[in-house]
């Protein structure tokens, strides 16, 4: 089930059967919740008796708590709706006998039951290849992922943030503050709170880079953009920074690879359009890409030429067929691609001046030949 569809279902209360939340973003889990209880009880006179939360902590699951939740019929109402939330999954010892008491229940119409994992409670695996505790569920549970949301979506949203206080969110500000605070909306809803109430204080119109770096704290989270940029920008051990995290999420190293890859192709597009004159709106239109998440591969492409773009691309290549050929080399083979992407080893190719007015007519139909190719990286 899509997060948009369980939305939908939580909007028009016309939830039943199990549903388990699962996934990075924790603040948009406890929103639809929210959401969901109050809605219920607005509608339910008797919902002291048909709403009932229970909330375990690590390695705690009280089956019988959770056994007469489920087996009480609704007191003078045709719904009951229970919500159950894990602060670490994973860590539950009787997690087969729990799926089977909601799975005996599954099929009751009179009932919904909301299961909620928080974030880094348990292991899902990926979109490829779920975990077995994430397919068992999905057995007799309605699963809905959710995902950190894309920076386009997370600006909006922190503009809406800002606009509660009478101020505006620069696109500039925008992006600092994704890249230095991470996208976790918890975190995010603090940072953009005291940014700006400061500059509503200060009578400060726009929120701008210089008042995100006075009131915003940096927290280390994974971002494959990120990294990217601390390449670009030269900063080494930022981007081995952002690595570890990855690594301590036990990210998987194909998709991460994958992830860069894509980056690396879109930053190779963007510096393509910007040596042909062209503005950000026409690379979102040609991308099919937001236009706030144009502009800030616009400004990251500026910083580095087309060939170490295109560089970078090729040896995201390398990597991904050394990691297929040579064994499950992972990260390792990730670490050695960033200290190849450090611009202390990149040097601009030298072109003959003989051969240079010949190959300034093919390059833009090869460049785009090439870029297809990096894009290749992420469909496998």
């Amino acid at each position: 089930m899509t997060e948009a569809e369980f939305a939908k279902e939580v909007r028009s209360l016309t939830l039943s059967g199990i549903y388990f939340l699962y996934g990075d973003e924790d603040y948009l889990k406890n929103h639809y919740i929210r959401d969901a209880c109050e809605k219920f009880v607005s509608s339910d006179p008797m919902a002291s008796f048909n709403l009932i939360r229970l909330d375990y902590g690590e390695g705690e699951c009280r089956l019988d708590e959770i056994e007469n939740a489920l087996s009480a019929p609704p007191m003078m109402s045709p719904l009951k709706l229970i919500v159950v939330s894990f602060s670490s999954f994973d860590s539950i010892k009787v997690k087969d006998a729990l799926n089977e008491l909601l799975s005996a229940h599954a099929d009751e119409g009179s009932m919904a039951v909301i299961v909620k994992a928080s974030c880094g409670g348990v292991d899902y695996g990926n979109v490829k290849t779920p975990s077995a505790r994430l397919k068992a569920m999905e057995k007799f549970a309605k699963c809905v992922r959710f995902d950190y949301k894309e920076p386009s979506k997370l600006f909006s949203w922190l503009s809406r943030h800002a606009a509660d206080y009478g101020v505006k969110l620069s696109p500039a500000a925008g992006d600092y503050m994704m890249r230095t605070c991470g996208r976790s909306m918890y975190t995010l809803s603090g940072e953009i709170g005291k940014v700006s109430a400061y500059c509503a204080q200060n009578g400060i119109g726009e929120i701008g880079v210089q008042e995100c770096m006075l009131c915003c704290s940096r927290v280390d989270e994974d971002d494959a953009f990120g990294l990217a940029n601390a390449l670009t920008a030269g900063n080494t051990s930022e981007a081995y920074a952002i690595l570890g995290v990855k690594i301590r999420l036990r990210q998987d190293p194909y998709m991460l690879l994958g992830q860069i890859a894509k980056t690396f192709t879109d930053l190779a597009a963007a510096a393509l359009f910007i040596s042909d004159g062209r503005d950000s709106s026409d690379y979102a239109k040609a991308m099919k890409m937001h236009p706030y998440r144009a502009e800030s591969m616009y400004r990251s492409a500026k910083s580095a030429s087309y060939a170490y773009f295109m560089n970078a691309v090729d040896l995201c290549l390398t990597a991904d067929r050394n990691m297929k050929t040579m064994g499950n080399r992972g990260y390792g083979e990730i670490e050695l691609l960033i200290a190849r992407l450090s611009p202390a080893m990149f040097t601009e190719p030298e072109e003959d001046e003989d051969k240079k007015d010949e190959n300034e007519s093919k390059d833009t139909d090869n460049s785009r030949g090439e870029i297809r190719q990096g894009k290749a990286l992420e469909r496998n």
